[in-house]
C-alpha cells in the first residue's frame, strides 16, 4: 500500500513537470469580488461553481492541468484514506486475534484453574470430611459418657512406663495343688486363667478389664516381694485361694465349665490382651492389688482386717445393688466394679476408685 501511494505521488509530480509552459495555472481567487457572507452558499458543492466564475480567462488553458492535478490528488486522498482505513482495520483485527489467542489461553487457564480448584476443593472437602469425622469421633465418647459424668480425657489418662523385669511375655512358675505339679507358662496365660476363675464372665467388659489389671499387678507384686509358701517354696504363684488366687488352665476349662469353658477363656483372654502389660502402681511400684467379691456401702481399711495400714488400701464408698458383703472387704469389690462398668466407668477409673492415690502404668 505504501509503495502504491508513493508511485501515485511520483506520477502526479511527473505530470506537473511535463505540462507545457503555455499552460498557466489558474490565478488566485479574487476574494474582493467574492459574494458577501450573506450570499455564501449553504454547502461546498454549491460554492464550487461560484469560485470558478471568478477565475481568469486562462481557465480553459489551465483546465487540463487542473483536471490532472485534481484527479491525481483525488487518487492520492483515496489511496491515503484506503491506507488509513486498512491500517485501522488491521489494528483491531490484530487486537481481536490477540484477544482471541488470549481468550483461548484464558480459557485454557480457566479450565486448568478449575481443575486445580476442583482438586483443592476435593482435598479441602476431604480434609473437612476427615476433620468432621475426627470431631465426631471425639464427641461420641463425650455424648456416650455424659449421662455418667465421665470425662472423655479419662480414657487417655497419662500412663507412665515402669520396668520391673517382668511383663506379659515373661515365663512364670505356677504350682497346681491337685496334681502337686509346677507348670511353666507366660504371665499372660496365668493372668487369663485367674480372670476366668475369679470374676463372673457375664460382668461388664470394663469390670473384667479391671480384674485383669489387678490380677497381673498382684502376681508381679508376689514375685518381686518373694511371697512363697511352705507348700511350694521358691514358687510364688499357685491356684489356691487361701494363698494366692483361683486359677484354671486353658486345658482344664471344659472339665470345669463344660461347653461354656471355651467362651469363658476367650472372654478372659480378650480382657488380658486389651490391658496388655498394664499394672496398678503407687509411687512407681506395683501394689498388693487384692480384691473381694462384694461390700455394702463401704470397703474396708487394710489395717482393720490385717492389723497393718497400707496407704492405698483404704475404705472407699461402693455401690452394689441388693448385695451382701462377701470376702475380706479390702481393695476392689468385684460386684462394685461391675456396677461402675454398667454406669460407663472405664477400667482405669474403677481401679483408681478402689486403690487410693494409685495410677495405671505400663510395663516395659
Amino acid at each position: 500500500m505504501r509503495a502504491s501511494l508513493i508511485m501515485i505521488i511520483i506520477t502526479a509530480v511527473s505530470i506537473c513537470l511535463f505540462i507545457p509552459d503555455t499552460v498557466s495555472l489558474p490565478s488566485e481567487t479574487d476574494y474582493t469580488n467574492a459574494p458577501e457572507e450573506s450570499e455564501t452558499c449553504d454547502s461546498e458543492t454549491e460554492m464550487l461553481p461560484a469560485l470558478s466564475e471568478n477565475t481568469n480567462v486562462q481557465t480553459d488553458e489551465a483546465s487540463y492541468a487542473d483536471i490532472v492535478l485534481e484527479e491525481a490528488f483525488k487518487a492520492i486522498r483515496a489511496d491515503y484514506h484506503t491506507f488509513i482505513s486498512e491500517t485501522i482495520k488491521d489494528e483491531p483485527t490484530n487486537d481481536i486475534d490477540s484477544q482471541t489467542d488470549d481468550g483461548n489461553t484464558q480459557e485454557d487457564r480457566s479450565i486448568q484453574n478449575n481443575q486445580i480448584g476442583s482438586d483443592v476443593s476435593s482435598e479441602t472437602a476431604h480434609e473437612n470430611s476427615v476433620s468432621e469425622s475426627t470431631e465426631t469421633q471425639a464427641s461420641q465418647p463425650e455424648a456416650a459418657n455424659s449421662g455418667n459424668n465421665i470425662s472423655w480425657e479419662s480414657e487417655y489418662t497419662y500412663c507412665p512406663e515402669i520396668s520391673c523385669g517382668i511383663n506379659d511375655c515373661s515365663i512364670v512358675s505356677v504350682y497346681i495343688h491337685d496334681s502337686s505339679q509346677t507348670l511353666q507358662m507366660t504371665l499372660h496365660d496365668y493372668v487369663t486363667g485367674v480372670v476366668a476363675s475369679e470374676m463372673p464372665i457375664y460382668f461388664g467388659t470394663e469390670a473384667i478389664r479391671a480384674q485383669a489389671i489387678a490380677a497381673r499387678t498382684y502376681a508381679i507384686y508376689k514375685i518381686i516381694s518373694g511371697q512363697d509358701s511352705s507348700e511350694h517354696t521358691g514358687i510364688y504363684l499357685c491356684d489356691a485361694t487361701s494363698h494366692c488366687c483361683a486359677y484354671t488352665p486353658k486345658s482344664s476349662s471344659y472339665d470345669k465349665w463344660g461347653e461354656s469353658g471355651s467362651s469363658i477363656i476367650q472372654t478372659a483372654e480378650a480382657a488380658v490382651y486389651d490391658t496388655e502389660n498394664k499394672v496398678i502402681t503407687y509411687n512407681g511400684s506395683c501394689i498388693c492389688a487384692v480384691w473381694h467379691s462384694s461390700s455394702v456401702n463401704q470397703t474396708k481399711n487394710a489395717k482393720d482386717v490385717w492389723g497393718s495400714p497400707i496407704a492405698y488400701l483404704c475404705s472407699v464408698p461402693t455401690s452394689e445393688k441388693d448385695r451382701r458383703a462377701s470376702g475380706h472387704g479390702v481393695g476392689m469389690s468385684q460386684y462394685g466394679a461391675d456396677d461402675m462398668a454398667a454406669q460407663g466407668f472405664l477400667a482405669e477409673e474403677i481401679l483408681q476408685h478402689y486403690y487410693t492415690d494409685c495410677i495405671v502404668s505400663q510395663l516395659r
